[in-house]
């Protein structure tokens, strides 16, 4: 029960801090991922590769990742002025949640990740590329 309170805390946390930032439609579409986990450098294989789908309900963007056999999700807001993304996404079910902020580059979606928990101490990084 604390576990589930205490990643349902993290989650309101997470949007209230995303809901002070100026909200435009989110970057919809279907996008190919290609990822690297923490630690490992870009310029090395990436660690995983999938898809996601982003979509706008309401101020809200909301994705949906397939990476292998997972599928999780995720929920933030889109700031037009600065043109970042910012995720908060997990899979709650099975215990674990994280971040992700994109940087919107016209052609791609440039991002960071970490996820709670990661002893590494080092961000991931995620490209989203338009299908």
């Amino acid at each position: 029960m604390k576990r589930t309170t205490l990643l349902f805390g993290f989650f309101v946390l997470a949007l209230l801090a995303l809901a002070s930032t100026s909200h435009a439609a989110c970057p919809d579409g279907n996008y190919a991922v290609k990822g690297w986990n923490p630690g490992v450098p870009t310029s090395g294989k990436e660690s995983y590769t999938g898809t996601v789908a982003i979509k706008t309900v309401g101020d809200v963007c909301q994705l949906d990742w397939k990476i292998g056999s997972q599928v999780f999700g995720g929920v933030g807001t889109y700031d037009a002025a600065t043109k970042m993304l910012n995720i908060a996404y997990g899979e709650l079910k099975a215990g674990w949640f994280g971040l992700v902020f994109y940087k919107d580059a016209g052609a791609a979606l440039n991002g960071q990740w970490v996820v709670y928990g990661d002893k590494t101490g080092k961000l991931g990084t995620e490209i989203l590329t338009k299908q």
